[in-house]
Formats: structure tokens, sequence, C-alpha cells
């Protein structure tokens, strides 16, 4: 069983470990070998990678109006105080890119930008020898997404698998109440 323990935090609600194995293979072989998956994935690297080649064009003039500033107070050709106001500026335009910058950079979106077929995952998953290869094969699958396993479902029993507990959310969706 998979346990989400009390004693840390956790909400007591347990579930079928083979069971929750298999959907998480299924859902992995599923979103793998999905060329629209692939296909999304590619589109939203592109994205990406153009959001990020503005920002940081913007944050090189940024900085080349800096150094550019910073040496007419070496050459005294501005002073310092010159070169405060102005600078004050360029931080504020400056800190929100960087940030922006940090965003997107860590906010790779993980993925195939081509499906595989649905032998070949199976097989990867199969051949797994670690916990972790697995987790890391379901990680790129589920992407920004969550699996989220559900209570049990009222008119069913407890200690019975059903898969429909197993669900994939997006990330931002809220919590249910329990």
């Amino acid at each position: 069983m998979y346990v989400c323990n009390t004693q840390r935090g956790g909400c007591g609600m347990s579930i079928d470990m083979p069971g929750v194995d298999r959907e998480l293979r299924s859902l992995t072989v599923a979103r793998l070998s999905d060329s629209r998956y692939a296909a999304a994935i590619g589109t939203a690297r592109s994205r990406i990678d153009e959001r990020l080649g503005v920002v940081n064009a913007e944050i090189e003039q940024i900085e080349q109006v800096a150094a550019a500033l910073s040496e007419k107070v070496g050459r005294r050709e501005m002073s310092v105080a010159d070169f405060d106001n102005s600078y004050r500026f360029l931080r504020a335009d400056l800190q929100p890119l960087l940030e922006e910058r940090e965003r997107l950079n860590g906010g790779a979106v993980a993925g195939p930008t081509e499906a595989l077929s649905t032998a070949e995952v199976a097989r990867q998953w199969d051949d797994a020898d670690t916990t972790e290869e697995r987790r890391a094969m379901l990680v790129v699958a589920v992407g920004a997404d969550q699996v989220r396993v559900l209570p049990v479902i009222p008119g069913t029993r407890a200690n019975q698998f059903n898969p429909d507990r197993v669900v994939l959310t997006p990330a931002d969706t809220p919590l249910t109440p329990r």
C-alpha cells in the first residue's frame, strides 16, 4: 500500500501499490508515445526559447548602458550622483527581467519532442532497474501536470483498487477539501 502518513502531516489515505504502479506505467506509455503530446512539448519549448532570447537581449542592452555610464564616471565625464540617478532606472528595468529569465530557465519544458512507439516506452519502463529510472520517465510524461490519488469513491470498497482514484490534473488545480 502507498500511505499518506498522518505522523508526517499527511491525510491518512492509502491505496494499493501494484494498482497505482500499473496506472503510472499506463500513463507514461500513453503520454510518451503520443505524437500530439510530443508536438505540444516542442511548441512550448520553442515559445520559452523565443521569450528567453528577447529577455536576454534586453538584459544585455541594459548591462551595456550601465557599463557605458560606469566608464563615463571613470573618465570623470559624469558624477557618481548622476550615475546613481541613471542607474536606478536601469536597475528598476533589469530586476524584473532577471526574475523572468530565472523563471524561464527554471521552467524548462521536459519531455520528448518526438513520440516513441508504445512498445519502446513499455520496454524502457519494464527494463528500468531502479525506481529512480521509472520516476524520471514519469516526470517527463507528466510534465507540468500532477498525478493525484483521490479519496475512496463512495459506493466502492476501500480495500479494492479503483483506477478512477488515480488522476492527472493541471498543476494549478486546487486540492479538494477532505
